[in-house]
């Protein structure tokens, strides 16, 4: 497990290096660098949700275990959030609200889904796409209130119809249909009378 790890963050660890590397060269500039993270954004992780909630079989263990996968995901933040409230003392300008955003919220789309692949395979996929549903939930919510200091509720929700939170919230139905479909249509169990 370990030599998997280190294999997933030296692949990581290249891809930064390439995206230095073409920042350094001017092969992509900031602008560029800001389409590369909505691409990712936008277009990658939903893909990555659809082809794990696609690629795992229906099991009733698998619906339980996600849901306390979402009931954990978020008394984690409120953990995280009332710690860094606690712990980071405010300063000039922004900085405050920077660092405290810098110490909730992770980079777990980027590290977590390659990480739970390589280690899990696509169950692992399937879980982590429960704690970046909460991520996300956070993170467009509080996170974006922390940063500007706004309370708008329209643009909060807005956020929710992202192409990532539409993915999830299509493929967590889509998901629940194909499951009571595949219990309803079991045929029934009959004995054989020989």
């Amino acid at each position: 497990m370990a030599w998997i790890i280190l294999k997933q963050a030296a692949i990581m660890l290249l891809l930064n290096l390439v995206g230095i590397i073409a920042y350094r060269t001017k092969i992509v500039d900031k602008n560029g660098g800001r389409q590369f993270s909505s691409f990712v954004l936008e277009i990658v992780t939903p893909v990555l949700v659809v082809n794990a909630y696609s690629e795992v079989e229906y099991e009733f263990r698998l619906v339980v275990n996600m849901l306390w996968t979402f009931l954990i995901a978020a008394i984690s933040y409120v953990v995280a959030i009332t710690a860094a409230y606690l712990l980071i003392r405010r300063k000039a300008g922004r900085e405050t609200e920077i660092e405290r955003f810098s110490v909730i919220y992770s980079n777990c789309g980027f590290m977590g889904i390659p990480l739970a692949s390589a280690l899990l395979g696509n169950e692992g996929v399937f879980y982590a796409t429960a704690f970046l549903t909460i991520f996300f939930c956070f993170a467009w919510t509080h996170g974006i209130m922390l940063l500007t200091g706004q309370h708008d509720r329209r643009a909060l929700l807005k956020k929710f119809c992202s192409p990532t939170m539409i993915g999830i919230a299509s493929d967590w139905c889509c998901f629940s249909a194909a499951s009571s479909c595949r219990e309803s249509c079991k045929p029934p169990l009959t004995t054989w009378r020989g």
